[in-house]
Parts: C-alpha cells; sequence; structure tokens
C-alpha cells in the first residue's frame, strides 16, 4: 500500500516552527517600539491570513485558491503579525497571472475546483484533514492533505521547480521515518499519529 502525504506534513508542525522562527522579529519589535503591541498568528486568529498576504503583494490568489508567489510559486507558509503601530507601505498588489490556465482545475480528481473557488465538501486535503464524512469515497493514496493542484501548477512545476526552490529549515525536511519506512506510519496508534501531525486519526 502506498501512501501520500502533503509536502507541509513529512517536516514538523508548521505552526511550532513559524512560531519559533518569528519570536526573535516579534522581541525586535517589542525593544524597538514599547509603546506598541505585536501578536503573531498562524491559522489560530480570525483574521484572513490569505487575504491580508496578497494585499501586502505576496502573491495573488491563483485558480486554486492558494497565494501564488511569482518567484518561488505556492509552497510556502505564512504567518501574520497584528500590531497597533501605524504602519505605511507603497508596496504594489501583484496582479494574477494565471491567465487562460486550467491545469489546477482539470488535474482535481474531486472535481472540488472551479476558478478561484474551491468546493471543501470534495477537496482531498479538506476531507483528511478536517471533515472525515464518507462524501469522497476514494482520497487517491492520500493520507494527509493533497497536493494535486499545486503540483501540476506551472508556477511550481516549471518556474520554482527549474530554480531549485526549497526550504532552507531543517524542521520542514522529510522525517526519517518516513523517509525511510512510509509504510510504519500503520503501527502508529491514534494518540501517536495525532502528535506527529496534529489532525486526529479519524477527522469529524
Amino acid at each position: 500500500m502506498t501512501f501520500q502525504f502533503s509536502k507541509y506534513a513529512v517536516g514538523e508542525d508548521y505552526h511550532r516552527v513559524l512560531r519559533k522562527h518569528a519570536k526573535p522579529l516579534i522581541k525586535a519589535l517589542q525593544k524597538k517600539y514599547p509603546n506598541h503591541h505585536f501578536r503573531q498568528g498562524v491559522d489560530s486568529l480570525p483574521v484572513p491570513e490569505k487575504v491580508l498576504a496578497r494585499l501586502a503583494g505576496l502573491g495573488w490568489k491563483g485558480k486554486n485558491t492558494n497565494l501564488i508567489h511569482p518567484e518561488i510559486g505556492s509552497f510556502f507558509f505564512i504567518t501574520v503579525i497584528l500590531t497597533d503601530l501605524p504602519i505605511y507601505t507603497t508596496q504594489v498588489q501583484i496582479k494574477d497571472r494565471c491567465g487562460t490556465c486550467t491545469a489546477c482545475i482539470d488535474a482535481c480528481p474531486t472535481g472540488a475546483l472551479k476558478p478561484y473557488q474551491i468546493d471543501a465538501g470534495k477537496c482531498i486535503s479538506h476531507h483528511t484533514l478536517e471533515d472525515g464524512s464518507e462524501e469522497i469515497p476514494d482520497t487517491y493514496g492520500w493520507l494527509v492533505g493533497c497536493d494535486i493542484c499545486q503540483d501540476v501548477c506551472p508556477w511550481n512545476r516549471v518556474k520554482a521547480f527549474k530554480k531549485g526552490i526549497r526550504t532552507g529549515l531543517e524542521e520542514f525536511k522529510v522525517r526519517s521515518y518516513l523517509k525511510e519506512n512510509p509504510e510504519s506510519i500503520l503501527t502508529l496508534n491514534e494518540q501517536e499519529f495525532e502528535k506527529n501531525f496534529q489532525i486526529p486519526l479519524y477527522p469529524g
């Protein structure tokens, strides 16, 4: 039996990694601006992180609904730092560069995508991470998440790949036991699975 894991799931929990690496920045900001407040969020605050990132000029919303950066594609994480410090920027938003491409829509095996829209009820990633219903009879080998709509995207498959874009953080490298013996995941009990992947073994 062959399992597939989303690229974000093969390393350490990105929530913890981003919090750890943002701490020095937050401390530096607090030291420089002691009369202002700073709070980090990683999928933990009721704010539209992808929308804010797009407005900040970090990419455009792709037809697969992911944020796409013209130089590194869409395989990256974002975190926000909220503050009451007045900030003025001249950053120009990046215009949509998907054009007539429909690679992500055509590749989705469950038909979850329409241009710039996603039906979470049909999404394999949503199904394996949060939903857990029986609406999708086949997850096509994906055990944790799904990368199909990103793998086929030319901004990842061609541009980022040719540039050799890779993570420089050890925390995001493939965990040894997944690299050497991925079938060992079958031996994990429910508590071990949740500890390793930060999601319930039986979502929903």
